[in-house]
C-alpha cells in the first residue's frame, strides 16, 4: 500500500518539498523516479539529482511555454506529450519505491487530462508491479 503526496497551491515550495521527500528515500537506498512536467531542466535541484544513482529523472524534454498563450493545436500537441510522458514515468514506477510527478496538477487544473484518467493508470501500473 502507498501513499499519495499532492503538494499545490500558489507560491513556491512543492517541488522543494517533493525533492526533500525523494532525496531522503534515495538516501535510505529507496529507487526514486521524478517525471518534470512543465519545466525545463534549468532549475538548481536537477544536477545534484542526476548525480544520485537511486534517481531516475525524467525531464520535460520540449517546452510549450504557458498555456494562456497556447493555441488549440499547441495544448492537444502538450496534452500528448505529457501523456506519453507519464506514462514513461508509469512504466518506470513498476521497479520504484517513490514517484514524483512534478507539475502534474498544473496540467490537470489546465484541464489537458483529468486527474481521475492519471489515477486510473497508476492503477493499472500498482496491479502489474504486484
Amino acid at each position: 500500500m502507498g501513499l499519495v503526496h499532492i503538494y499545490c497551491g500558489d507560491g513556491k515550495g512543492k517541488t522543494s518539498a517533493a525533492i526533500g521527500l525523494a532525496v531522503r528515500a534515495a538516501g535510505s537506498g529507496r529507487r526514486v523516479v521524478i517525471a518534470r512536467f512543465l519545466k525545463t531542466d534549468n532549475s538548481g535541484e536537477v544536477e545534484i539529482l542526476k548525480r544520485l544513482p537511486e534517481v531516475t529523472l525524467i525531464p520535460c524534454r520540449k517546452n510549450f511555454g504557458f498555456v494562456r498563450s497556447m493555441d488549440e493545436e499547441t495544448k492537444k500537441e502538450c496534452a500528448d506529450y505529457n501523456r506519453n510522458l507519464f506514462l514513461e514515468a508509469a512504466e518506470l514506477a513498476k521497479t520504484a519505491d517513490l514517484v514524483v510527478f512534478d507539475e502534474i496538477m498544473a496540467a490537470v487544473n489546465y484541464g489537458r487530462r483529468s486527474f481521475d484518467a492519471y489515477g486510473k493508470l497508476l492503477e493499472v501500473t500498482k496491479e502489474t508491479k504486484k
